[in-house]
């Protein structure tokens, strides 16, 4: 024996049955589109920053290598540069 009343089914009003609104999801949807980031100037800032410690770093070791051959300490590259008379020696042998 339940105690206390007996719930009854809530039924919805008619009235807001017919005036529902169909709401977009929010989702893009599928096809070619370019979505600009959202932090676009933060990733410049970010790839600018990259860049220069590249350089920086670049330059650092050029100037360590000329001083270590001053001293005739043999320093040299494990691996050899790219530079522009490697890439121009290249374009002699493929012709």
């Amino acid at each position: 024996m339940p105690q206390g009343k007996l719930k009854k089914k809530v039924s919805v009003p008619s009235a807001s049955k017919k005036s529902k609104v169909v709401k977009s999801s929010g989702k893009t949807k599928k096809g070619a589109r370019s979505i600009a980031p959202r932090k676009q100037q933060l990733q410049q800032n970010q790839k600018l920053k990259t860049n220069l410690h590249k350089a920086i770093n670049r330059h650092i070791e050029k100037e360590v290598i000329l001083q270590a051959g001053k001293n005739n300490t043999g320093l040299s590259y494990l691996t050899k540069p790219k530079s522009e008379s490697d890439k121009s020696s290249k374009k002699k042998t493929s012709s």
